[in-house]
């Protein structure tokens, strides 16, 4: 388990004067990076083996909102290693300790110079303890939309968005579901999959669907190929 406190800024608000989902993500993904910093298993040593760490998919609860002042912690621990895949929890807490955001993630071991998975080994894996933390909320690689679709936006995939990995952040794809919701959508429950990475200059098309429950989001590359698969309740 690994923890950092902070405290919430005005720059992490949004309108609403709370912190968005794409500032969550960003909370979440230091928190890890900050552990495998922690552990000796930081960028510069991924790079050095030429591997790295790749989200595959993201289910995230909000359990109350983040506002600004507030002291939070944030908090993670792997809870699997599997074949070429790693699970890893997530939380934001008060300062009472009550859950403001809880996740669930699945994470991809990659060959970052063959851009393809690969096994993980006892040694990737040795610095790190495993702890579950909760079991309500499973993360789903093979999620699927029900529902026709609808074309909404399209988005340029800047250079600003692009990362040490070489493509587009997490958080820039949360920024853009954000865009895409409709105004005065109260979400509780955000499900993603990651299918393909989005390069700079790449357009991305989103399209909305009308699920069974909740709200449907696909992100899709100008040449058709599917990002993501989003589900929000």
């Amino acid at each position: 388990m690994f923890e950092y406190n902070t405290i919430v800024g005005y720059s992490k608000l949004n309108r609403n004067k709370q912190v968005p989902l794409h500032e969550m993500v960003n909370y979440m993904q230091d928190c890890t990076t900050f552990h495998s910093e922690s552990v000796g298993r930081g960028l510069q040593y991924m790079e050095s083996i030429k591997k790295a760490w790749i989200l595959k998919a993201y289910h995230i609860v909000q359990e109350k909102p983040i506002e600004v002042g507030q002291k939070i912690t944030v908090g993670t621990s792997p809870s699997e290693f599997r074949g070429t895949f790693g699970e890893r929890q997530f939380y934001i807490r008060d300062e009472g300790g009550n859950d403001l955001v809880r996740a669930n993630s699945l994470w991809i071991l990659l060959d970052t110079e063959f851009r393809s998975p690969i096994r993980i080994t006892e040694e990737d894996i040795k610095p790190y303890d495993l702890k579950t933390v909760f079991e309500d909320i499973p993360v789903d690689r093979k999620m699927k939309l029900l529902s026709e679709k609808t074309e909404k936006s399209v988005f340029p995939v800047m250079r600003t968005y692009i990362d040490s990995n070489g493509h587009m952040n997490n958080a820039e794809y949360f920024r853009l579901i954000e865009e895409i919701l409709p105004d005065g959508f109260q979400w509780k429950d955000i499900q993603i999959v990651f299918h393909k990475e989005a390069m700079e200059g790449e357009q991305i098309h989103s399209f909305l669907h009308c699920e069974p429950e909740g709200l449907g989001i696909s992100l899709e590359n100008h040449l058709g190929e599917k990002l993501t698969t989003i589900q929000v309740k």
